[in-house]
């Protein structure tokens, strides 16, 4: 917000903290930048500007600021700096013009008092102010700009952002906001291709559809300079019913496109409440003039994250995504020869990966709520399998100690490769769950891991790689009980008792055709599994038990 600055006061004789570490009597203003200090920095910075060439304006957007890139350190050394005393004020007045304002992240930015211009740029290196100065006054010349002051100017606000903060530097980024249309604009042509948002969604072709991206740009801009917005209680109402939908829609449709988890969309519920209490005629604070800066960022970032939702999901437009499951592209997943020949070797166990894969990674965008529910099963799967592992190497270990296996080579053999598998399913269970351990359902964000998803699902073999990498867990643990199984029957028909012989035999049969049965019962596994092979566009996932979808399913 912006700095304010007290005056000294209160004894005969104050002193105050000058710039070179000297003290003196404070000024009217009670700071401690002297207004004579302040005018001649102004005349000198005013002979150096006349000398600056002219600049490059470019085209940027808010998504591509460079506030959180720019490379700016602090030498590490020790260092003094002594108070004198009764020094109350250490604020060192802005430019000229200019108003400086602290992010609630912790970062300064300037505000043009009479335009509505912003900047980041450190203004007080008089470098960097002679080149913003310069822009400035360039950029306004423009015959675009002298248009645009002739109309309604208090909407529309201007950023300009050095593109290196060095004196040979001739090129500054700008864009223009107009809060009225929630838009960004430009005096030049502007690809959109170059916004990060863009090439995520293939095939934008509709003006409002680019309208939505260009809003998600707006919010951002809000969300990095909060002082260029006022918010009001419609504003915080329109939030707050975005998230009452959310939140409905989240209760009643597994398939939904909001991709916040129900338990985060409540929460943030909880927050717009206290943004309504905050703001004049609130139960808090009635007499409050404007809301604080942190609020107004949290809430532009909120406003962005659902209009990145509608920008995804084509809100709208004539194949809008409407369920979280269905391709606006039409596209319908081909099993490649690899999976198909993989796959009844490891138990069908990657292509029921898959679909769950496929689900979460729709049109290769991650629905952040799909994949926290993902990752909390599979976790839970990969606990289990590391548990049965260790149950088959303990098994395994009581067999080899008994004498009467010593008498078939094979069975010995087969207990030792079950031991492996064992093993390795114990190994990759651990691996997995390592890998992702970090994952949380309350936070509303992928990990590298789930970054990986969305860059092979636009490989040549696209998720088929990791639904086979991820089923080896299950699919050795399912191998490792069969040789079990195996060196026990080696074991046993090996011996001369044919009693023995015949009650294995009976057993093995009887638990075979148990099996069999269960299987061949289970009407929905069949027909799963047959889906998974010919149409696996329209099947649920192993993790999607008893799935509701809505009434009306999204064009396609």
């Amino acid at each position: 917000m912006e700095e304010e600055v007290q005056g000294n006061v209160l004894l005969d004789e104050p002193r105050v903290l000058d710039l070179d570490g000297t003290t003196r009597p404070p000024s009217t203003n009670g700071d401690l930048v002297d207004s004579e200090i302040t005018e001649e920095r102004s005349i000198g910075l005013e002979i150096r500007q006349s000398s600056r060439p002219s600049f490059k304006f470019l085209p940027i957007s808010p998504e591509t600021f460079q506030r959180y890139s720019r490379n700016r350190i602090i030498e590490k050394c020790p260092t003094e700096f002594i108070v004198p005393p009764l020094s109350r004020s250490f604020l060192i007045d802005p430019p000229s013009q200019w108003c400086g304002y602290r992010h609630p992240e912790g970062g300064r930015y300037f505000v043009y008092k009479n335009k509505r211009i912003f900047t980041d740029c450190y203004l007080f290196d008089d470098a960097v102010l002679v080149q913003i100065t310069s822009a400035v006054d360039q950029l306004l010349a423009k015959p675009e700009c002298q248009f645009l002051s002739r109309t309604d100017t208090a909407e529309i606000d201007i950023v300009l952002d050095l593109m290196r903060e060095d004196p040979e530097n001739d090129e500054c980024g700008y864009y223009f906001v107009d809060h009225s249309e929630r838009v960004i604009f430009w005096l030049d042509v502007f690809n959109m291709s170059t916004l990060p948002i863009w090439n995520l969604v293939p095939g934008i072709k509709s003006p409002s559809h680019v309208k939505l991206g260009l809003e998600v740009e707006y919010w951002s801009h809000c969300g990095l300079f909060p002082a260029s917005m006022t918010l009001s209680s419609t504003l915080v109402h329109e939030l707050r019913d975005i998230i009452i939908f959310g939140v409905g829609d989240s209760m009643t449709s597994t398939t939904t496109t909001v991709s916040y988890p129900l338990e985060h969309l409540l929460r943030m519920l909880s927050l717009t409440k206290e943004m309504l209490d905050e703001l004049p005629g609130g139960s808090t604070s009635a007499s409050r003039k404007s809301m604080n800066h942190g609020s107004i960022v949290i809430l532009a970032r909120f406003m962005k994250e659902f209009s990145c939702e509608r920008f995804y999901h084509f809100h709208g437009e004539k194949s809008a995504r409407l369920n979280n499951e269905d391709s606006v592209y039409g596209d319908i997943p081909s099993r490649s020869y690899l999976i198909r020949l993989i796959s009844p070797i490891l138990f069908n166990a990657p292509l029921h990966y898959l679909r769950a894969f496929e689900v979460v990674n729709t049109d290769q965008l991650i629905n952040y709520s799909s994949w926290h529910k993902l990752i909390t099963a599979l976790r839970s799967e990969w606990y289990d399998l590391v548990l049965y592992g260790t149950l088959i190497l303990n098994t395994n270990v009581g067999f080899l100690s008994i004498p009467a296996s010593g008498n078939s080579t094979a069975g010995q053999i087969a207990s030792y490769v079950s031991i492996c598998l064992g093993l390795g399913s114990i190994i990759l269970g651990i691996m997995f769950l390592r890998k992702y351990r970090l994952e949380s359902p309350e936070v509303p964000d992928v990990t590298p891991a789930g970054i990986s998803f969305q860059n092979h699902g636009g490989s040549i073999y696209g998720l088929e790689v990791l639904s086979i990498v991820h089923s080896l867990p299950y699919a050795l643990m399912m191998w490792g009980m069969i040789n079990f199984i195996l060196a026990l029957l080696l074991t046993v028909f090996q011996t001369n008792s044919i009693e023995m012989r015949g009650v294995i035999l009976a057993t093995v049969l009887t638990v075979t055709f148990a099996i069999c049965g269960f299987v061949s019962t289970e009407k929905q596994w069949n027909q799963q599994l047959k889906r998974l092979w010919m149409k696996p566009k329209i099947i649920s996932t192993v993790w999607n038990y008893n799935p509701q979808k809505r009434s009306s399913p999204g064009a396609v």
